[in-house]
């Protein structure tokens, strides 16, 4: 993933990593890729602070994730945005979640807009 990044140009466009990493959210336990993602390769998770409802691995609302694993989150949505650009996040929280469920974890959605700034008379909005 890292290889492949790395050859996109930088900060031409927003750039979007989702999906399912596998790694624990920093308010769950220390991750080597989290920290990785976030602090060398600079981007941003969209979800910087878990509350209790925003776990994607959870035996609590999950019958395949087992009893004795504690809720974690294992999916995410980074972003890197050029300087010039702004966003919003409006929404997110835990989706694909079902009585049913797909898998042993949840997926994670985000609504959010990206933009540029609106400069006028030399001042950015």
């Amino acid at each position: 993933m890292f290889d492949i990044i790395q050859k996109l140009p930088e900060y031409q466009n927003a750039t979007i990593l989702a999906g399912d990493f596998n790694v624990n959210h920093p308010d769950v336990a220390c991750s080597p890729v989290y920290d990785f993602i976030t602090e060398h390769m600079l981007f941003f998770d969209t979800k910087r602070h878990l509350s209790n409802v925003d776990f994607t691995s959870d035996n609590r609302f999950n019958r395949y994730v087992p009893e004795e694993d504690r809720p974690t989150k294992l999916d995410y949505i980074f972003y890197k945005v050029p300087p010039e650009y702004g966003i919003n996040i409006v929404a997110q929280s835990r989706c694909l979640d079902s009585a049913f469920p797909l898998s042993d974890h949840f997926g994670w959605g985000v609504d959010m807009n990206i933009e540029p700034h609106i400069v006028q008379k030399g001042k950015k909005r």
